[in-house]
């Protein structure tokens, strides 16, 4: 998704200008560019591409669907950017009640204990006297 829009920006300049020429090269690593001056040596020419000129109006549209597209890459950014965060908020709010939960659960546990030294302390005849064999 990102090259096709590098290859869109690229390119756009090229559909701006007049009668342009855009020589088409093959790399020795297969890959296809597209550039204003003619391949080096070490590279396939594969063609020259003629671009068109265009009008006035398509300019304009043109440069209206390009920033209609950096609008909706930028606000595609900013909803990623905002879930992210919510969702850190939402995995801080979990670690903090899971905290409290164990805090609770030990807490308890401690005055189970205290309850249990408590009684094992008491005289023999006051446990009898509470209602304890």
């Amino acid at each position: 998704m990102k090259i096709l829009s590098y290859i869109a920006i690229l390119l756009m300049p090229i559909t701006f200008s007049a009668n342009a020429e855009v020589y088409k090269c093959k790399h020795v690593s297969g890959e296809i560019s597209y550039q204003s001056e003619p391949c080096p040596s070490n590279e396939i020419p594969k063609g020259v591409v003629k671009v068109k000129e265009l009008t006035p109006e398509e300019a304009e549209a043109a440069k209206a669907k390009l920033k209609a597209w950096h609008d909706k890459q930028a606000a595609d950014e900013a909803a990623k950017l905002k879930a992210q965060k919510e969702q850190e908020e939402d995995s801080h709010i979990h670690e903090s009640l899971e905290y409290q939960r164990r805090s609770a659960i030990a807490e308890e546990q401690q005055a189970i204990e205290a309850e249990r030294q408590r009684q094992l302390r008491l005289p023999f005849n006051q446990q009898w006297h509470n209602g304890k064999p």
